[in-house]
């Protein structure tokens, strides 16, 4: 079987104790191994931040819900995997139920 790790060398041991950041490790060890990618751009561009939804937004959403779906069950299909499932009956929580369930069953 062939070993796919790369034995560290002393250059790289120092790279890694000497990075203040994981931004600076993840350059010196690309830099060092001549390892270049598309994505460094993509993992150096911050994410812009997301605006959080107003109360308004929120209160009328699950207005919306509790109208349509007024029936609730919580399911267990495999040891600790819980779903909450919401539904307009009980017979619609019965198919929601059964098509969680049959995806464990495979």
């Amino acid at each position: 079987m062939k070993d796919f790790t790369i034995p560290a060398d002393g250059t790289m041991t120092d790279i890694v104790r000497n990075a203040r950041t994981f931004e600076q490790m993840r350059s010196g060890l690309r830099a060092h191994l001549g390892i270049e990618s598309e994505t460094d751009a993509l993992y150096a561009k911050h994410p812009e931040p997301v605006a959080e939804p107003t109360r308004e937004e929120v209160t009328s959403s699950l207005t919306a819900r509790a109208a349509s779906d007024t029936a609730f069950r919580i399911v267990y299909p495999h040891q600790n995997d819980r779903f909450e499932i919401w539904g307009s009956s009980q017979k619609d929580l019965d198919e929601k139920e059964q098509r969680i369930k049959s995806l464990y069953r495979r």
